[in-house]
């Protein structure tokens, strides 16, 4: 019931991989209940850390995680990413423009650095 109304109103959602796994008794992040509903949907969604101290796991850790398990190219991380910038709490639209504008640079930086490195 609660997965129906997130997908009929599009709510975001922080999905915590590690602690999710470990709260939900899964063996891999691909049991997830809706991630992989939701990567197929476009569902919107930020990946995120849980209690370092208890889950140590970084954020980078958690982004891994999740792209190994669904076969996620550096771009569809980067789609992802961006996404989850778009659903901060930035009230300052200014520094939100600033931020997207920095990571964009960043992110086609990598990207055109991995292509060189595709042919």
């Amino acid at each position: 019931k609660h997965k129906d109304l997130l997908s009929k109103m599009r709510t975001p959602v922080e999905i915590c991989p590690t602690s999710n796994m470990r709260t939900l008794q899964m063996s891999d992040i691909s049991q997830h209940p809706t991630l992989g509903l939701w990567l197929q949907n476009g569902h919107p969604f930020s990946i995120c850390t849980d209690d370092f101290g208890v889950f140590r796991s970084s954020l980078s850790e958690e982004t891994r995680l999740v792209a190994t398990e669904f076969g996620l190219s550096l771009k569809r991380v980067a789609d992802i990413s961006l996404r989850a910038l778009e659903m901060a709490f930035i009230s300052d639209k200014d520094e939100l423009c600033r931020l997207r504008k920095r990571f964009k640079m960043e992110i086609n930086a990598i990207l055109a650095s991995q292509q060189k490195h595709d042919i």
